[in-house]
């Protein structure tokens, strides 16, 4: 079978397409021991560490917005091909960088031009699989699945190496993944839902449904990434050495691929629109534990769990919204929506630390959360009763 023929649905271009996801987003898995390891490399302020996580989740969310309007035009190969080669030669030159300053601006040059490119064409073609739910399940577990290797090994490799080493490990990755390329689609159209199947005249509607989705989303992760950026420091003020912490991270992030599979293996034989909310209940929950005094045993039990209920019901939520975007171009927003609550997160998260000291990140992330609370409410309402997506799947 020759490259060319490479259909979205095809295991070749899902594994690529996981793979590539995960390579190109693992900044963000990584963001706690990555920070961390900035930050003493360059001794960064609480502030700078916030604008760095920023600035590079940032570039990723402009290029995934502005992918609604190239993504079904561009060759998804030669895309994703110079996105890894700048991915490649921004980590390189992020070793020599001599201020926060200069990293900063790279980061977000890495991220608009690298990154966020790659990403958000792993992303289209995953949404546009046959069973959506499934291979975003899939996708997650992969992004997360290297995310924990990442946090195992970079503050070993930092330890002999430092920031450099970590750097060069993120160079070797995006140059191995040019190798996936041949098994990615040249590019491609969404499919088109059955014309049997109920679908919303009104395109107002069909429109604001998403919409509603990709804003909790966006608030989610604003409480989510805040919390995440400086989880590392967390843990080093409860007692913890770093690599200790970057240990439980890693086994937090374990726990996530088991959500994620969790999540692929039920998939909607119980419904599948009240996992999004479950999860961002869980999520405000340990948002507000996260304000207690902690020691080690609370703040493992709340980093395990954590990761877990994220990836159980992201899964869910991410294939909804890519059935109720019957165009087939809102779809990419997903990765703007997560792009900015990430860059948001951190932003927001850093000036509370500044000013208030680590702990009270905890109020701050539980508050954006029970706002992506709030549009969930009005998107899975939207599911049920505009779009007539059903609690539980037929025949199952």
């Amino acid at each position: 079978m020759s490259t060319s023929a490479v259909t979205v649905d095809s295991r070749r271009a899902l594994f690529a397409a996981i793979a590539l996801s995960a390579v190109s987003i693992l900044i963000f898995n990584a963001l706690p021991v990555v920070m961390g390891v900035a930050s003493d490399h360059l001794l960064l302020t609480a502030e700078q560490m916030g604008l760095l996580a920023s600035a590079e989740l940032g570039g990723i969310g402009l290029v995934a917005t502005s992918g609604f309007w190239w993504i079904r035009r561009v060759s998804w190969r030669k895309a994703s091909a110079a996105g890894l080669l700048v991915m490649a030669a921004g980590n390189l030159l992020s070793i020599s960088m001599n201020s926060g300053v200069e990293l900063i601006a790279l980061r977000f040059l890495v991220g608009l031009l690298g990154e966020g490119v790659v990403f958000t064409i792993a992303m289209a073609t995953i949404g546009d699989a046959r069973n959506p739910d499934r291979a975003f399940a899939l996708s997650i577990v992969g992004q997360v699945g290297l995310g924990m290797l990442a946090l195992w090994a970079f503050p070993l490799i930092a330890l002999s190496l430092g920031y450099a080493g970590v750097m060069g490990t993120m160079v070797v990755l995006a140059l191995l993944s040019l190798t996936l390329l041949q098994w990615l689609p040249r590019g491609g159209e969404k499919p088109q839902p059955d014309s049997s199947q109920t679908l919303d005249s009104d395109t107002r509607a069909a429109f604001t449904t998403p919409l509603f989705g990709l804003i909790a989303i966006v608030f989610w992760f604003v409480g989510l990434s805040g919390i995440w950026a400086f989880v590392e420091r967390v843990g080093l003020l409860v007692g913890l050495s770093q690599t200790t912490v970057g240990s439980l991270l890693a086994l937090g992030l374990g726990a996530g691929v088991l959500g994620s599979l969790l999540a692929a293996w039920v998939g909607d034989r119980y419904g599948r629109l009240w996992q999004p909310p479950a999860a961002v209940g869980g999520h405000v929950l340990m948002c507000l534990l996260f304000t207690w005094q902690l020691n080690a045993p609370i703040y493992a039990a709340l980093v395990l769990g954590f990761t877990f209920v994220w990836n159980v019901g992201l899964p869910y939520l991410l294939g909804l919204i890519a059935d109720s975007d019957t165009s087939g171009r809102l779809v990419v927003l997903i990765v703007s929506a997560q792009a900015l609550g990430n860059t948001l997160g951190p932003l927001a998260a850093g000036a509370v630390v500044e000013d208030h000291g680590l702990q009270a990140v905890g109020m701050s992330s539980a508050f954006f959360c029970t706002l992506s609370l709030l549009f969930l409410g009005l998107f899975v309402s939207r599911c049920r009763a505009r779009l007539g997506f059903p609690m539980h799947a037929p025949g199952t």
